[in-house]
């Protein structure tokens, strides 16, 4: 599937079927986190029938059937591990997207001590992002969730600032993260066109605003129809 078809169907889904997923599409992602690891020098790790994390007391009944999840951990001491995670994280989503699966990213609801993964010592396991297969269409419990939790409507003015003529493909790239999934819905990145840059930005006033980040960056590179973003927060894209 097309990257932008998949920024376009891609939705948080909260319903996972009793089914395993097929060899064949956990091979496809494996060999992807594979390289994420290698390209970001992090640790991600794949774990499947695993559903003592999301017990109904941990998610609060938020999250059902899932078992199957991405692991996303980082190196303790990288001041760009937390962004990285989102930047790759959202390639391994949209992957999955592709390949006919739910995905949901969880940072809080859920029980980090009982994920089946090894930490060490100079790593950090920041959230999860579950996968599985789900409905073609969203159960009524899914959609009540998503009216309860519905994102704040924001615009395209209203993620980009700039004083200057912004280029059509800054604008795409804007368009396609408004689509960019954050923790609490929050969307707290913004862009800034200049005349010769687009850095992108956030407060850091919450715990994931640098994994929205990084989520964030990966939609507006895709919109952009390519380019390279600088890591760290005001980090510079390059078309």
């Amino acid at each position: 599937m097309d990257l932008k078809r998949a920024i376009m169907e891609r939705i948080s889904r909260r319903a996972f079927l009793d089914e395993p997923v097929e060899k064949l599409k956990l091979e496809q992602l494996e060999a992807a986190v594979w390289e994420c690891n290698r390209a970001g020098d992090i640790n991600i790790k794949i774990v499947t029938d695993d559903p003592a994390p999301f017990g109904a007391k941990n998610t609060y009944g938020m999250i059902s059937g899932a078992k199957n999840y991405l692991a996303m951990i980082r190196k303790a001491g990288d001041p760009d591990g937390d962004e990285k995670l989102g930047y790759y994280g959202e390639s391994l989503v949209l992957l999955a997207t592709g390949l006919g699966l739910g995905t949901l990213w969880v940072a809080g609801t859920y029980n980090k001590n009982e994920c089946n993964v090894k930490v060490a010592d100079d790593e950090v396991l920041r959230c999860v992002i579950v996968f599985g297969n789900v409905k073609d269409r969203e159960t009524l419990k899914e959609k009540a969730l998503s009216k309860t939790i519905k994102r704040n409507t924001k615009e395209i003015k209203d993620l980009l600032l700039s004083d200057v003529m912004v280029p059509n493909w800054a604008v795409d790239g804007v368009r396609y993260a408004l689509r960019a999934p954050s923790a609490q819905n929050r969307q707290p990145v913004r862009f800034v066109c200049s005349e010769d840059a687009v850095l992108a930005k956030v407060d850091e006033t919450h715990e994931n605003d640098l994994i929205d980040l990084g989520i964030a960056k990966l939609h507006f590179e895709i919109g952009a129809g390519g380019g390279n973003w600088e890591f760290g927060n005001a980090g510079i894209f390059t078309k």
